[in-house]
């Protein structure tokens, strides 16, 4: 269970403490006791008073990271640590590949990257995505190694090896994976009122699709690579016809079609 106060006044840190002692209440109405042991706090964001908090006298530890639903963030909300951890198993995976397939060719490697490899560094990307170079290149060197697996595929570069194997970059990936969810959000597909995430250009004067929206200022590194910021400019730069299709993922995999293999240049 994961609790979260938002101090947006003086007696945020008075409610929080209420709202722990009411759930220590309810667990012991319920005879299901919190594992107090395992109880942390974690203080997100400049000036944070930092306050002490406790469930039945017991303090409850400070942590400067937390996983939670699979995705580790820091009281920073970095996700440096997300980025290594999942790095570190897709390499693993990749090598449990190596010595459990005898043949790796140009069929069976996408095949195999596909269904155990990305799966793993895409999950929840929309998220904790990287935006800092170190990060990307730590993810970039997954592909790098997965399509070397080949043999005959190693001595040509990156995007040649992407696209004899199909395999568009993760950049790309990331950037169509914002797209669809910006989408759901602002189709209605997923329960999210998307005012409340987007700020909707109400001028029709405007050129392109109707629901084009207004790139908010962002100081901080947390704020402005966070979905609601980065992906303004890529969805208003789409074609009407993309935005108003039912299903977007075949228009927008035609719109972008031939620029999926192209890393960004370092």
């Amino acid at each position: 269970m994961t609790l979260r106060c938002f101090a947006e006044c003086r007696n945020s840190p008075q409610e929080t403490a209420a709202d722990i002692s009411s759930l220590a209440g309810w667990s012991n109405d319920w005879q299901l006791s919190f594992n107090i042991e395992k109880c942390k706090r974690m203080h997100i964001g400049y000036g944070n008073p930092c306050k002490e908090y406790e469930m039945q006298g017991h303090i409850f530890d400070e942590t400067s990271e937390e996983r939670d639903l699979g995705v580790t963030v820091d009281h920073k909300l970095k996700f440096h640590a997300h980025c290594t951890a999942t790095a570190g198993k897709a390499f693993r995976t990749l090598g449990l590949i190596r010595k459990s397939f005898q043949r790796l060719d140009e069929k069976t490697v996408p095949i195999l990257y596909k269904t155990m490899v990305r799966p793993i560094i895409e999950y929840g990307n929309v998220i904790w995505g990287p935006h800092y170079k170190g990060d990307q290149l730590l993810l970039v060197r997954v592909e790098h190694k997965a399509t070397r697996l080949v043999p005959g595929l190693a001595d040509i570069s990156y995007e040649d090896r992407l696209r004899r194997l199909k395999l568009p970059t993760l950049e790309h990936r990331r950037k169509r994976g914002d797209m669809i969810q910006v989408f759901k959000f602002v189709k209605g597909f997923d329960r999210v009122n998307p005012s409340r995430l987007f700020n909707f250009n109400v001028d029709r004067r405007t050129r392109g699709h109707p629901y084009k929206m207004v790139k908010p200022q962002a100081k901080k590194p947390a704020r402005s690579n966070c979905l609601s910021v980065r992906s303004v400019n890529s969805w208003n730069s789409l074609p009407a016809d993309v935005v108003a299709a039912e299903t977007v993922k075949s228009k927008l995999d035609n719109h972008w079609r031939g620029l999926e293999y192209s890393p960004s240049p370092t």
